[in-house]
């Protein structure tokens, strides 16, 4: 039998931030019957992690409508729960998915922190791309999560050359934010995020939705 937990990604508390289902034991799964289980929960994800050692893992990420080859919660969230099974024993891991190798550290208090490398990627992203993005009813959801844990967003540009350009990231984000500010450079953005957090309490700083990269919460 499977043994499965789920996680509340992207925020601070239950029953908010974005749910996400983490199945074990799943190895020997087809890709249908992966599909067949990502439907019956009918998250925005559902992670299959195996091949678990002490500073790696393998995992395969599946929407209810296919199999996916990366995302940021779900890559947090899988993270974070094999850590607190006592599977990952490394300070910094790697996740091996269908977009390669992907680092994952963590940090105090139970944080967690990747960075994706892009891969045959090309940008910057063409403007039909863009709408897709803005019209999917799941960026909607992180804007949302991320609204749950602060009310200011520094918004930058992520190293990813397919991500959101900061301004376009902060006029997506405005509706859902009390103050919003654009910092190009992303070593710059934290500082401003840093300062800003003496003022406001929690502070995210983030460089795109989904095509994402880096995404932290200085509080």
């Amino acid at each position: 039998m499977l043994s499965y937990d789920i996680v509340d990604v992207f925020t601070d508390r239950p029953f908010a931030g974005n749910q996400l289902a983490v199945v074990h034991g799943a190895e020997g799964l087809s890709t249908e019957q992966c599909l067949a289980i990502a439907q019956e929960f009918n998250y925005s994800e559902t992670t299959f992690p195996a091949a678990v050692e002490a500073s790696s893992y393998d995992t395969r990420i599946f929407t209810p409508a296919r199999e996916i080859p990366f995302a940021g919660h779900p890559t947090l969230g899988t993270a974070w729960v094999l850590r607190e099974k006592g599977l990952l024993a490394s300070e910094s891991v790697v996740q091996h998915c269908g977009a390669g190798e992907i680092g994952v550290a963590f940090l105090a208090h139970g944080a967690v922190e990747l960075s994706a490398v892009p891969r045959d990627l090309v940008g910057p992203v063409d403007d039909a791309l863009v709408a897709s993005i803005l019209e999917d009813k799941n960026a909607e959801a992180m804007l949302r999560a991320l609204a749950a844990v602060g009310d200011t967003l520094v918004a930058t540009r992520s190293s990813n050359p397919r991500a959101l350009p900061a301004e376009r990231l902060a006029a997506l984000a405005e509706p859902h934010f009390a103050r919003i500010e654009s910092v190009s450079v992303p070593a710059e953005a934290r500082a401003r995020a840093l300062e800003l957090a003496g003022e406001d309490g929690a502070v995210l700083v983030t460089g795109s939705l989904y095509l994402l990269a880096e995404l932290s919460a200085c509080a």
